[in-house]
Formats: structure tokens, C-alpha cells, sequence
């Protein structure tokens, strides 16, 4: 396979081949049809930045089209996109290409913030009525849509959504129900979706790991192994460009392609239905190699106070400070003191400062989506749901009763307890404290 640095105007396209001719022959059909496939090949899988350009490349799987050469479109759409991804992230980078619809379909299935909210009536069921001749998975977002966060909100403003997605937030498992229901010729080919094999696509090579989103398929999620190429093999790959005089990316990439040609050696070996009683270790991994607020709810924060890496990712400096970790520190910190407030506001002598406590952090709790946890709080604590009821007046002095005990104070297991798991707070409220200073005040 070889590369061409000779490039299609779309526009000239679209005109020239407008409209085929009544009885056309079937070489004029033939020409119809490759000038079809460029154009969806130049404006929806392999866009450039340009929006109007088609590499000539990609006339050699159209020669012969009654016995094209055999090519894997998937795998070579997503390593565009994982490159163009890669390139989204560098300082300096002000726009990308690449498949971008079936990125944003893929976040629309996966993730809450910007997906829309169907209006249709009579909306599209993928595998219905038959398999075979089904709509694609992600036509169920081309009915009528509503939007309800604006558009023109800016980069900076999506960013800050998806650094603040939680657990229940995400669509861990967007086939369940579903993978049953696929045509037949995808199903036959199922074995391939589990193959830890390079993503070739002329001059680039990216790396698919089955291995880290097992649980999408409905398969236990285990801690991935690392990746098999360290990361001066990685920058050397992203070198490669597709300038210069014309190349075989054959011979060039032959190490990736014997690879590829042994895909059934690579297969992640993973049996076992997902399970959510196997997550644990897996999150401890997640937050301290993925988002740290994701699983903020679920599990212990240690590694919380390490102190923040630079935005660096592999190859370059990304110019994004991304807000995960802070948001995480602030969210541990806003709960801890909200929790020393609460025991305050139960114990004499000390309502008044205990309500000042729950005050300050109610904003930083709303901010980082926790009211939830707040309330649960309250409600177990037997104080008011409304941070103003709680009352405040006292009929004795703090210099004579004792100080409650602060969260990072009791037995760090207690504080797990109620912290990650929603449970036994009143354990934590009750710790070290005399039961004839800690009262209850009742909801209004």
C-alpha cells in the first residue's frame, strides 16, 4: 500500500458526479460509485482539516469493484481517530479531523453531559424488526433531538462537564441487551472485538486494548496489563508522516502488519460476565490512572493529596490543566468539613459554628454534584434537608462542652465507611463523642 500526497476537491466531486445519467452503463455506474465512496470516505471517515479534500490513496480499493481488496475499515477509522485524538490534545493544536461523528455518537452513548434528549415519537430500536436489515446503531440520533446545554457554551465549558462525570453519569455497559441483536455478519466476527492487536491506516499505527473497557461488552473488567510498546517506540510511531516521496507502508510497518496477520494470538482471554462485586481493585487502578472523580462515591481517595502532576501527556505538553484532581480534593475536603459541621450542629455549645461549617461548603457541594451526599447526610443525622432550618441557637457555651472530633481525627475505617459507601454515618457521628452532649434536632 502506498500513499499519495495528491488530494480531491470534494466540491469538484459533488459536481461532476451530481446526478447519474438515466440508463447508464455500468461503467458509468462504476465511476458514480467510487465518486459515492470517496465522498463519504473525504467528509465523514477520514476528514482532513481542509473539509473539502479526499486523498487520491484510497482509488486503489476501488479498481476492481467486484472484487475489492480486502481492507479493515474499522480498524483503520479508529486509528485515524486515536491519532487525530492524540493531536487534540498537544498545546498549540487549535482544531482536528478524523471520524469525528462516530466520536461524538460514541460520547452520546456512554457519557450524560451534551447528550441530547429524543423527541420522537416513534423512535428508531436498533435490531428491530430483524437484525439484517436493521438501521446502524447510531441512527437513533438522527430523529428529532433536544438540546439543553447551548452549543456555543466554548471548549472550556464541555471540559469542565466531562472533568466533573461520576459514576452514575456513564453508560458503562451501551450494549447490554443489544449485542444480541446484531446482524449476523458482525456477530460471526465477535472474537476480533477482544484482539490486542496495532490499528494500521497507511502511515499510522495506534494500538487497540480491548483489555481496558472489557466491561462494555459485558466482560469482568480487570486491571490492564501495561501497553506493550514503551514510549520512545510511541513517539518515534507519531513521527511518521505521510509527506515526501511516495512509500510502502507495507514493508515500512511490516513488524505491525505481522502482527495485525497474527490477530488470534492476541485475543484477550476473558470468559467471565462482568461482575460488580470485582470492581474494587479495578477503581483503586481507575483513579489513579484515569479520572480522579469518576468514582469519587465508590472508593478511597488515597493518593488524593500527592501533589498534582504538570499536564504532560506522552508525546507533548497538552496546555489543559485538567480540573479532575482538584475538583477531588475539594470534594473530599467540602464532605470532611461538612461532616465535622454536621456533628457540630448536633452537640451543645456548638450548633452555631456547626451551621457556619455546613454554610460555608454548601455552594462547594453543589458545585461538584454532591447535594446527594449531602442529603444523605442530613437525613441520617436527623438534621433538617434545608441548610437553613438547621437550628443554631444554644443553650451552652463551647468553653463547656467538648470539641466534636474531626473527620481525619477517628479511625480512618469509620471514615471509609460512611465516606465511600453511604453507610454508617451515624457510627462516625457518634465516635468519641459523649452521648450527653450529641443531640438530634428534628426536621422541619
Amino acid at each position: 500500500m502506498t500513499s499519495s500526497n495528491y488530494s480531491i476537491s470534494l466540491k469538484k466531486l459533488r459536481d461532476q458526479f451530481k446526478e447519474m445519467p438515466e440508463n447508464a452503463t455500468k461503467e458509468q455506474i462504476e465511476h458514480y460509485t467510487r465518486a459515492f465512496i470517496l465522498d463519504i470516505l473525504g467528509s465523514m471517515i477520514f476528514p482532513d482539516t481542509s473539509g473539502d479534500g479526499v486523498p487520491a490513496m484510497y482509488l486503489q480499493f476501488l479498481q476492481d469493484l467486484d472484487k475489492p481488496k480486502e481492507y479493515n475499515w474499522g480498524a483503520t477509522t479508529l486509528a485515524v481517530l486515536y491519532r487525530q485524538l492524540s493531536f487534540g490534545a498537544e498545546r498549540e493544536r487549535l482544531e482536528m479531523a478524523g471520524p469525528l461523528v462516530l466520536l461524538q455518537h460514541w460520547c452520546w452513548s456512554r457519557l450524560r453531559p451534551g447528550r441530547p434528549v429524543d423527541q420522537d415519537r416513534n423512535p428508531i430500536s436498533w435490531g428491530e424488526p430483524y437484525p439484517e436489515s436493521c438501521p446502524t446503531f447510531g441512527a437513533k440520533w438522527c430523529g428529532q433531538e433536544l438540546y439543553p446545554l447551548p452549543h456555543n457554551s466554548g471548549v472550556a465549558f464541555y471540559r469542565n462537564l466531562l472533568d466533573q462525570v461520576q459514576d452514575n453519569e456513564v453508560s458503562w455497559e451501551p450494549y447490554n441487551g443489544l449485542l444480541m441483536s446484531m446482524p449476523r455478519r458482525v456477530r460471526a466476527e465477535h472474537a476480533f472485538w477482544y484482539s490486542r492487536v496495532p490499528l494500521i491506516h497507511f502511515w499510522i499505527i495506534e494500538f487497540h486494548y480491548p483489555d481496558r473497557v472489557m466491561r462494555q461488552l459485558g466482560r469482568k473488567q480487570t486491571i490492564p496489563p501495561p501497553p506493550p510498546h514503551d514510549e520512545s517506540k510511541l513517539r518515534q510511531l507519531h513521527k511518521i508522516n505521510h509527506t515526501g516521496k511516495p512509500r510502502d507502508w507495507r514493508k515500512l510497518h511490516a513488524e505491525y502488519v505481522n502482527q495485525y496477520n497474527r490477530i488470534w494470538q492476541s485475543m484477550v482471554d476473558e470468559e467471565q460476565h462482568f461482575d460488580q462485586a470485582s470492581l474494587p481493585q479495578y477503581l483503586h487502578w481507575f483513579q489513579q490512572y484515569g479520572m480522579y472523580t469518576v468514582f469519587l462515591d465508590a472508593r478511597s481517595t488515597q493518593g488524593l493529596w500527592d501533589p498534582i502532576p504538570y499536564p504532560l501527556d506522552n508525546f507533548d505538553w497538552t496546555g489543559y490543566m485538567p480540573s479532575g484532581p482538584p475538583l477531588s480534593r475539594l470534594a473530599l475536603r467540602s464532605i470532611k468539613q461538612v461532616a465535622w459541621g454536621i456533628k457540630c450542629a448536633m452537640s451543645r455549645g456548638w450548633r452555631k459554628m456547626g451551621k457556619i461549617l455546613i454554610c460555608t461548603c454548601y455552594n462547594n457541594v453543589q458545585d461538584i454534584n454532591m447535594e446527594a451526599k449531602l442529603s444523605s447526610m442530613l437525613s441520617e443525622s436527623g438534621l433538617p434537608l434545608c441548610v437553613d432550618d438547621i437550628r443554631s441557637d444554644d443553650s451552652a457555651s463551647p468553653f463547656s462542652t467538648p470539641k466534636p472530633i474531626k473527620p481525619e481525627e477517628i479511625n480512618m475505617d469509620v471514615m471509609d465507611d460512611w465516606l465511600y459507601s453511604n453507610r454508617g454515618f451515624t457510627r462516625y457521628l457518634s465516635l468519641g463523642t459523649d452521648s450527653n452532649v450529641l443531640e438530634s434536632q428534628d426536621k422541619h
